[in-house]
């Protein structure tokens, strides 16, 4: 039977039968057919475009992430967070109209509004309704094949297309044009497995739950993300080990609130953001080598966690600060207070008092500075046991952490002592009591072990004293980061609300911080709230806070500070190139010419800045 016959009026679309309209496609139809992609808004949507480029490169399409004008299709992945976000996604959309570009709009803008084309300006509803433009679900992120194959044999865009394909799949894209998208929670969450190609290579972001649990009475992402829904920890597990077996420099956990993970299976079942981490550094990540403990180097690839609101962390800070003083996880949080004040925090909706944020950040602190204490002495212990730096330069054996603690352990004909990290395996997401146990160096039997071990050569030569080591560490430089947002001009603040704002700042000094107006975005709960604050008014209190803001983030904490065996994480456009400390802060500095992307670099940070850090290759 010919698609044709499955077009009729009682017919609704769906994925199916998009899929069979084009198995009956000739392959040709995708030579010469130009596919971008444009992306808004945040590192979930980064993900959502890996997934859409992996799906369309995976059945043949000329595909990628670098938008121009000269596309035939153009997938843009809009962000609904802010008003200026949705108003450049709509722009972008008319002007590809304009230059004859079929629009393929996706994201949280279509899902929010459910696929509604009277919510968008006539030009682009008009052009819905002409099939030059079509919706795409934030769940629908590996279809974009049906999609696009759609678009090409309406616009019979390849010359063998016949009348009647091209009036099949007119009908099919009319039928999507008048289907509102259904809710998110209607619809499976996509594959970890699935197809994906990384917009930036070596950067791998996970998704491992997407919507949320609050209420705040600001946001319209819940409208497109829904409520709750967190990924398997198996699925996670094995997603993870993928990208740090394909040399990923960084993995990131991406979401709309990493931190409610699990939160939404059954009791019994759920976990904590903590114990997710600890578990994929025991089944995905390599051993830490001695000087990967130290601070002396950093890890070939390192983990990097998403968005949390602040909620999460209470009564779990010995935990995340456990997980963040390992070596193979960025010691950052971005934790988004919104304001320094209750009263507008409570307008908002948020599940905290500003209080209770800053006695929590506070232990956070504490905690993760104790924990680098014990590693500090743990490097005084061991450097007893090395040998002068002369015998050491000759070594070219570098044994892991593990390979110590095994020869500890088989020394002493006992059962092991102290657990051992394991490598990449194939075995399942869940920890043997063995591995449950927490990883230290700071057991005295250990320390003592050590010290008869005068002879073996176990570092490089900068390991060679104590001192050179402390002086040279990560441990002796680096401190845990913290990055946080603040909304200005919430309807209803008062000016001692936004000066409690300024204080907060002031007072934890974080050094990432994201300001944005207040948008009253429509259908929340905000927008209904009276008395809005002039844009005179609005204007003001943003400048206020971001010459807090600046005054802040300028810094020199690092000056001077040399990084050893960093890897490159991106090539800027002017060239230079980036790598990241260990509290996820950027360095750039010029490209000699020949590196690249993945390549293992030394770099003496020279100048500090706002957020981004100056450095020169050492």
């Amino acid at each position: 039977m010919d698609i044709e016959d499955h077009c009729s009026d009682d017919i609704q679309f769906s994925w199916d039968l998009a899929r069979a309209f084009v198995s009956t496609m000739p392959i040709h139809h995708k030579t010469g057919i130009k596919i971008t992609i444009k992306t808004f808004g945040c590192a979930h949507n980064v993900s959502d475009t890996e997934y859409m480029l992996g799906s369309l490169l995976d059945k043949g399409y000329d595909a990628e992430s670098d938008f121009d004008f000269e596309s035939n299709i153009v997938i843009i992945n809009t962000c609904t967070v802010k008003d200026p976000s949705e108003s450049h996604a709509v722009s972008l959309a008319r002007k590809c109209l304009e230059k004859g570009i079929f629009v393929i709009i996706g994201g949280c803008i279509p899902q929010a509004e459910r696929g509604d084309p009277s919510s968008f300006p006539n030009d682009i509803k008009y052009a819905i309704l002409d099939c030059k433009v079509v919706f795409l679900g934030v769940r629908e992120v590996i279809y974009p094949p049906e999609l696009c194959s759609l678009l090409i044999a309406c616009h019979r865009m390849f010359d063998s297309c016949s009348e009647a394909l091209s009036s099949s799949a007119r009908e099919l894209l009319s039928k999507r044009a008048y289907q509102h998208l259904q809710p998110s929670l209607k619809q499976a969450l996509h594959p970890l497995t699935a197809p994906t190609s990384g917009i930036r290579p070596f950067i791998i972001p996970i998704p491992i739950q997407t919507g949320c649990l609050g209420h705040c009475t600001y946001c319209k992402t819940i409208f497109a993300r829904s409520r709750l829904q967190s990924y398997p920890l198996t699925q996670i597990v094995s997603a993870v080990r993928r990208a740090v077996l394909s040399g990923a420099v960084e993995v990131w956990f991406v979401g709309e609130d990493v931190g409610a993970w699990s939160k939404d299976f059954p009791l019994a079942s759920q976990s904590t953001v903590p114990h997710l981490i600890h578990t994929v550094l025991t089944k995905c990540f390599p051993p830490l080598t001695v000087a990967q403990f130290a601070g002396l180097e950093y890890t070939p690839c390192r983990l990097r966690i998403g968005m949390t609101n602040p909620q999460h962390i209470f009564g779990l800070e010995s935990e995340w600060a456990d997980v963040l003083s390992d070596p193979r996880v960025f010691c950052f949080n971005h934790l988004p207070y919104q304001s320094g004040s209750n009263e507008v925090l409570k307008a908002m909706k948020r599940d905290y008092t500003i209080e209770k944020c800053i006695e929590s950040w506070t232990l956070l602190q504490k905690l993760w500075s104790q924990r680098i204490i014990q590693r500090k002495n743990a490097l005084k212990d061991l450097s007893i046991v090395l040998d002068t730096t002369s015998t050491m330069a000759s070594s070219s054996i570098v044994p892991s952490l593990d390979d110590v603690v095994h020869k500890y352990n088989a020394s002493q004909s006992l059962s092991p002592l102290i657990p051992i990290v394991t490598g990449p395996s194939t075995e399942s997401a869940r920890l043997t009591p063995h591995e449950e146990a927490s990883f230290s160096l700071t057991s005295s039997s250990l320390v003592d072990f050590l010290k008869t071990q005068k002879s073996s050569n176990l570092e490089p030569s900068y390991m060679s004293s104590y001192d050179h080591m402390i002086s040279s560490s990560s441990l002796h430089r680096e401190t845990i980061v913290l990055s946080t947002d603040i909304i200005v001009g919430f309807t209803g603040e008062s000016e001692g609300s936004h000066e409690q704002s300024k204080e907060l700042l002031k007072l934890l000094r974080p050094q990432v911080v994201n300001t944005a107006r207040y948008s009253r975005r429509k259908g929340t709960i905000g927008a209904t709230l009276p008395n809005p604050l002039s844009g005179k008014e609005m204007k003001r209190r943003s400048r206020e806070m971001n010459n807090i803001v600046e005054s802040v983030l300028e810094r020199s904490d690092l000056d001077g500070y040399v990084i050893h065996r960093a890897r490159i994480v991106e090539i800027c456009k002017d060239g230079k190139c980036a790598i990241r400390t260990q509290g996820n802060l950027q360095v750039v500095f010029e490209n000699d010419g020949d590196l690249k992307i993945g390549d293992y670099v030394n770099v003496e940070i020279v100048r500090g800045g706002r957020v981004i850090y100056h450095g020169v290759l050492k």
